[in-house]
């Protein structure tokens, strides 16, 4: 009966145990499984993180790009509203801006050399401080309307040769328009034209210009920027290959080598081929003195390591030991035998004197110490062993119950974490769907004021080359205007042909029939612009007879001029295109009210002499009259 009731028991623990087996694994494949899916939960919120953060780290790039382009562009449109300004104000003044320079009886300003079609001013300039580099010069030039001079011919070199100040020295030069870039190695003048390099000599990175020198013998084109670029190469390197040199003799001294060969012959084949022979029979002060000396040599030679000789020599011993108990050929291999119990050496003949001075005696020593401890060794192993597996199955049984409920409540955290990504990653997903669309519309604002900067810096240097050109080309540009060659005189015409000349203004009159062709009043003043004019301005009752007298007659309003006389809408106030307020009116009747823009038209009534001023809007399309200054100013005779 006892026995049924054990056997019935050990059922019952072996179905509890195996039960409790079952539910562990399941616990573990469920909490691995969780695990997984937070590993990867964990995976993706990192992903959306990073990406989230590289997201923002673009964005925040690419706002401040944006911004500093707003202020590029906005700074470009400042500067081509100064430029537009300024090609204006060149047009309207160039008629007359350069008269007082050009119109002499010489053909160049004061100072400058006449040649052919070109004009040259030469800058002796004997204080050395007021002396510029090339650069400097150019921009000299550039100021007074000009550039470095460009020599097309022997008549052009010989001019400026002997118009030239002669010196020995080559600081005494003068810069020509003739430059090679860094690293282009291509001359040039500043024209944009060629010219074939004459010297190979200069091979260095430095801006070479062009300096001619005049001396008692020959015309010399010298040619640097940077003083003395090529000597100073060469000595940088000479100095480098000295320290080359120095480093390899002092890493590859001769002395060092024989002291090398020396030791790796002699010192180190002693040391670890044959000291088992000689160093067990030495004295300690021998030893240590050993030690030294060879401790000496290895600092010599340039070892790191360090020597141990009592270490070296029991390895050495050891090791023709083993030869000797491993090769029954051996000579001693007879001469050694194990005791009875099988565990220790000894050897019959130790006495004798060619075995007691040899290494045998220390070589059975150090085996028999060897056995010995691996003797305890395996004892106390097989001992821990036994504890050990005792221990083991206690720790294994309290580790069962205390996994199967850590893994409950791992699962229940799990669970709750997983959830909790999961929520993080919607959020995350959907703040980098913004940061995207965000991003993109950035993006394309970007490109928008990316093309609109190009266009304006296509727009501004447009602008600069036109001002450049007005300013370069606007010496000449009024004179053939008013100077025609069939005029012989010393006095030139005060206005162009079909102007109409009265005291000190010049008048124009558009008397278009055709409806289609006339203007408001701004395409009206836009177009007496473009002709150096503006809209005219009636100063005295001698001018509104003038201008009254020369129109064509109509009793229609619609057939009126536009005058440059006008009122803002909001303003209510009439004003002159110069900036002058009314002080005569001539208005034929009421001037007009109302918040619209108000022009003034001249309007010829025979009813209604002298008077014949009319408002409309100006916006309505009418003739014209434009209104200059005379040229009034002495050429001389060709």
């Amino acid at each position: 009966m006892a026995e049924h009731w054990f056997d019935a028991r050990s059922w019952l623990l072996l179905l509890s145990f195996t039960v409790f087996l079952s539910e562990l694994q399941h616990s573990k494949f469920n909490q691995s499984a969780l695990l997984a899916y937070k590993d990867h939960l964990g995976e993706v919120v990192g992903n959306l993180t990073s990406a989230d953060e590289n997201l923002v780290m673009s964005h925040s790039n690419l706002s401040r790009s944006c911004d500093i382009l707003q202020n590029e562009t906005q700074e470009l449109r400042t500067e081509l509203e100064a430029k537009i300004k300024e090609a204006s104000r060149l047009k309207l003044t160039c008629a007359q801006s350069p008269i007082d320079a050009y119109c002499h009886t010489e053909p160049c300003e004061d100072g400058w050399i006449h040649n052919r079609f070109s004009c040259y001013v030469i800058f002796d300039h004997e204080n050395k401080l007021e002396r510029k580099t090339w650069s400097e010069a150019r921009d000299a030039c550039r100021r007074r309307n000009a550039d470095l001079v460009v020599i097309n011919d022997e008549e052009e070199q010989a001019l400026l040769y002997d118009n030239s100040y002669g010196s020995t020295d080559a600081s005494e030069g003068y810069w020509l328009g003739l430059s090679k870039p860094a690293g282009t190695g291509k001359w040039s003048w500043v024209d944009g034209t060629e010219i074939l390099d004459r010297s190979e000599r200069y091979r260095v990175q430095f801006p070479l210009c062009t300096n001619m020198e005049k001396r008692t013998e020959e015309t010399l084109w010298l040619e640097y920027c940077v003083l003395q670029g090529e000597k100073t190469m060469d000595l940088v390197y000479r100095v480098d290959m000295g320290a080359r040199v120095q480093r390899r003799l002092r890493l590859y001294g001769v002395n060092s080598k024989l002291l090398l060969l020396f030791f790796q012959m002699i010192l180190e084949s002693v040391i670890r081929y044959s000291m088992q022979t000689w160093y067990g029979n030495l004295s300690v002060q021998l030893k240590s003195k050993l030690g030294r000396l060879i401790s000496t040599a290895f600092k010599i030679v340039g070892y790191q390591e360090k020597c141990y000789l009592q270490s070296l020599y029991e390895k050495s011993v050891l090791r023709e030991a083993h030869k000797i108990l491993d090769d029954p050929t051996h000579i001693l291999n007879q001469e050694l035998e194990f005791l009875p119990s099988g565990r220790r050496l000894r050897m019959p003949n130790c006495r004798l004197k060619r075995y007691k001075n040899s290494f045998i005696p220390a070589a059975i020593k150090m085996l028999n110490k060897q056995k010995h401890t691996f003797k305890c060794v395996v004892i106390c192993l097989g001992i821990l062993c036994v504890i050990l597996a005792a221990m083991l199955i206690t720790r294994t049984l309290y580790v069962f119950l205390s996994e199967l409920q850590h893994s409950k409540f791992n699962q229940s955290a799990l669970l709750a974490y997983k959830d909790h990504l999961g929520e993080v990653v919607g959020n995350l997903t959907s703040a980098d769907e913004n940061l995207v669309m965000s991003h993109s519309n950035l993006s394309r604002s970007c490109d928008i004021l990316q093309n609109e900067t190009q266009e304006l810096r296509t727009e501004l240097e447009a602008k600069i080359k036109e001002a450049s050109r007005l300013k370069l080309t606007c010496a000449q540009s009024p004179i053939d205007a008013y100077c025609h060659t069939e005029y012989k005189s010393s006095v030139c015409r005060p206005c162009e042909d079909g102007w109409i000349h009265n005291r000190s203004s010049c008048y124009v009159i558009f008397d278009h029939e055709n409806k289609l062709e006339r203007k408001t009043w701004s395409e009206a003043r836009d177009a007496c612009r473009r002709r150096n004019a503006d809209l005219v301005v009636i100063n005295d009752e001698e001018e509104q007879a003038l201008l009254y007298d020369n129109s064509y007659g109509s009793t229609d309003a619609s057939e009126g001029y536009w005058l440059g006389l006008s009122k803002p809408a909001g303003t209510g106030k009439w004003s002159w295109v110069d900036g002058t307020e009314v002080t005569l009116r001539y208005w034929t009747g009421v001037n007009g009210t109302g918040s619209n823009s108000l022009c003034a038209l001249i309007w010829k009534n025979e009813q209604k002499k002298p008077f014949g001023w009319s408002t409309v809007y100006c916006k309505e399309k009418r003739r014209w009259m434009c209104e200059k200054k005379i040229f009034s100013y002495q050429v001389g005779k060709k």
